[in-house]
């Protein structure tokens, strides 16, 4: 008759344990080596305790960080001020600014710029005990791609202006830091011609046109005035002007000017014309739609009455 022995439990042997160990050890430096950016690790006296092969190839570290006597953290940080990792300035002062940030044990983001171009976000972390892991990821593909995106949201693809809700955005802003007694002006056009182009010639002549007409509005207006392409073929541009509504239609007249010269476009020589509508503020309103709304209807009475724009019969203020 066989009796039920029961099995104590195994006690690992010192070697099982050893084994065991350096198993964890291979697993977290996989996981450490596969981590998709940099990483540098710091022990309780600031020393590197740690550095991944793509931290060390990223920033191209010496070797001499790796042998018997590892760097201390400012020894790190005055290897990049010297090289230019910081920027421009007393090298000195980029790695004083950095121990202060290390002394203060609090978590932090930044980014950095490299003298290469790439783009960094490092974020630096304190450890219980003392010591700190730090790590980079490169972020310049997906920067290029944040501001390929804010570019597109902001801006025409066909003529490359700033679109409709970018001219909005402008608009507030500039009412907002308007100083009293000053005027801005929203001067609204739209072409007159424009369909039948289309129409006869087709719509990549018309985009063609579009675009020369785009460049030459941009070329007749100051630096510091802001066109849009509102729609279609709408334009507006915004200007802050010294001498309120008088102002404005002196631009009005340099628009219909560089309007008036025929344009070329796939040897065809085109003739279009625009009505100009122009609100005031605060004379017209002070708020975004109150001024569009104006410059949209002074638009149409110029264009009801075959003109380019209304002239106002009121004096120029002066400044």
């Amino acid at each position: 008759m066989m009796t039920n022995v029961k099995r104590l439990p195994e006690t690992p042997s010192p070697v099982t344990d050893v084994r065991r160990l350096n198993e964890r050890v291979s697993m977290l430096e996989a996981v450490v080596e596969n981590f998709p950016g940099g990483l540098l690790l710091f022990d309780k006296d600031l020393k590197l305790a740690f550095c991944n092969q793509r931290q060390r190839k990223m920033l191209d570290y010496p070797d001499w960080f790796f042998g018997e006597n590892p760097p201390h953290i400012s020894e790190i940080f005055w290897y990049n001020a010297t090289r230019g990792e910081y920027g421009a300035g007393d090298p000195q002062d980029h790695v004083d600014h950095r121990m202060a940030l290390v002394a203060k044990r609090e978590e932090h983001v930044f980014e950095r710029r490299r003298p290469n171009g790439t783009l960094l976000e490092i974020r630096g972390q304190p450890l219980e005990g003392g010591g700190f892991v730090t790590t980079y990821l490169d972020i310049t593909e997906q920067r290029k791609g944040q501001d390929a995106l804010r570019y597109l949201a902001n801006h025409d693809v066909l003529t490359n202006l700033p679109n409709r809700f970018s001219a909005m955005g402008e608009l507030e802003s500039r009412i907002a830091r308007l100083q009293p007694q000053a005027s801005l002006a929203v001067v609204f056009l739209d072409l007159n011609g424009f369909k039948p182009v289309n129409d006869r010639y087709g719509h990549a002549i018309g985009d063609e046109l579009l675009k020369s007409v785009a460049h030459r509005l941009a070329h007749s207006i100051r630096e510091s005035d802001h066109i849009s392409r509102y729609g279609g073929d709408e334009f507006v541009i915004l200007m802050n002007c010294g001498s309120g509504r008088h102002e404005a239609e002196m631009l009005a007249e340099r628009l219909e000017r560089s309007l008036s010269e025929p344009f070329s476009v796939s040897d065809n020589e085109l003739f279009i014309s625009a009505s100009i509508g122009i609100a005031v503020c605060p004379e017209d309103g002070v708020r975004v739609d109150e001024l569009v709304g104006a410059a949209d209807k002074h638009m149409y009475v110029a264009k009801r009455n075959g003109l380019s724009y209304v002239k106002s019969t009121a004096q120029p203020r002066t400044a």
